[in-house]
């Protein structure tokens, strides 16, 4: 969204956060090392899709970004992570990974500085899922959900349940933090349906679709068996038959000799 903003009293602002709840995503606060001097306007999202843009519609005034250069747009960065030495995929502060041993999805502080290590340990399992004949790991994918209750759902301005009566996001106290919560609750319902979805698509139906490939060429490799037994079974049955009739074919032609040498004596 755009929005105006008016100076009608400039020596009026001092630092510090003016409005921490503009409707537009920014925020509007003073420069708390310059007092009186500027104003800071700040995105209240964070990573590569977040942005401030500065344009005059009266007077002349320079804008800069956050490392002083002489800017009138300013975008935002996604954090750069990495677990257990894979680099994992980030949107602003939100980071996924993906492996064969590893599914994984956590958000960090904002506030982190660069370069920050840290350790932490997994305690839940999630779901296993056996795809292969071997119990190997490349052969296994876990998947786990967080929590999705009205505690858990949320983010930096608010969770869920403070969206009830009375609570300090319910719409009589704070109509704008309310909607800011529910986008957020949202975009993590959103993503967690596209990580399951994806897991449905990119593994489970995968692995399904290979299995039936591989059931339908056992069967036609156990039909080629029973086809060859059945053919050399008839082949044998045919030896037989000749075998009988040849049989047959010699008595008869044995029998004949006697009779011939009684019509000679007659």
């Amino acid at each position: 969204g755009a929005a105006a903003v008016t100076m009608t009293d400039f020596a009026e602002l001092s630092g510090g956060v003016v409005d921490a709840r503009c409707e537009y995503g920014v925020s509007l606060a003073g420069i708390s090392y310059a007092e009186n001097v500027g104003l800071s306007l700040e995105a209240t999202s964070y990573g590569s899709d977040a942005f401030v843009s500065v344009k005059a519609l009266s007077g002349t005034f320079v804008t800069t970004d956050s490392s002083g250069t002489v800017a009138d747009r300013a975008v935002g960065q996604d954090a750069r992570i990495r677990v257990n030495g894979y680099e994992a995929v980030t949107s602003g502060v939100t980071a996924s990974i993906n492996t064969a041993s590893l599914d994984l999805t956590f958000s960090i502080d904002p506030t982190v500085a660069a370069g920050t290590r840290t350790s932490f340990s997994i305690v839940g399992g999630g779901a296993l899922f056996q795809l292969g004949i071997d119990v190997v790991s490349n052969q296994q994918a876990r998947v786990g959900i967080a929590s999705v209750n009205t505690a858990k759902l949320g983010g930096v301005h608010g969770r869920l349940h403070e969206l009830r009566s009375g609570g300090a996001k319910s719409l009589a106290a704070d109509p704008i933090g309310a909607a800011a919560v529910v986008d957020e609750v949202i975009s993590q319902i959103t993503t967690l349906r596209g990580r399951l979805g994806a897991f449905q698509r990119t593994t489970l139906e995968t692995n399904i679709n290979a299995l039936n490939d591989t059931l339908e060429n056992l069967t036609a490799a156990e039909s080629n068996i029973r086809d060859a037994d059945f053919a050399a079974e008839s082949a044998k049955l045919t030896r037989a038959q000749i075998l009988v009739q040849s049989g047959t074919s010699v008595l008869a032609i044995a029998n004949q000799n006697p009779q011939s040498v009684l019509a000679l004596l007659r």
